[in-house]
């Protein structure tokens, strides 16, 4: 007669050695690695840009302690001026140039 038991216990005992292992973290060491501090003060061309880029460096600063970052030379109101009035300027359109393309009977005594 044959036992079960080696039959059962091995599935129960690989689900257990499974179950019972460390933790895996996202990132070694914390997850405040994954992400690069901002050295200078980042400038969002929109004021919704701006606000979500606001708030991921508040969220640095407050859960990773990061230190805040320093005042960009020129200014973020400096910058978005300056592309303002590049975007006002009227720009002068490329020419658009298309080359006829030879008919049938030229192309196939091209190609002898």
């Amino acid at each position: 007669m044959r036992s079960t038991k080696p039959l059962l216990t091995l599935p129960i005992a690989l689900i257990l050695a499974a179950c019972g292992g460390p933790q895996v973290a996202s990132v070694s060491g914390g997850e405040c690695k994954a992400f690069k501090r901002a050295a200078q003060e980042v400038c969002g061309i929109t004021v919704q840009d701006q606000q979500i880029m606001d708030y991921y460096v508040e969220t640095g600063v407050s859960a990773c302690r990061w230190a805040r970052p320093q005042p960009r030379t020129p200014s973020c109101q400096d910058l978005r001026d300056e592309i303002a009035q590049l975007r006002a300027k009227p720009g002068v359109p490329a020419p658009i140039v298309v080359k006829k393309k030879p008919g049938l009977i030229k192309r196939t005594l091209n190609r002898l």
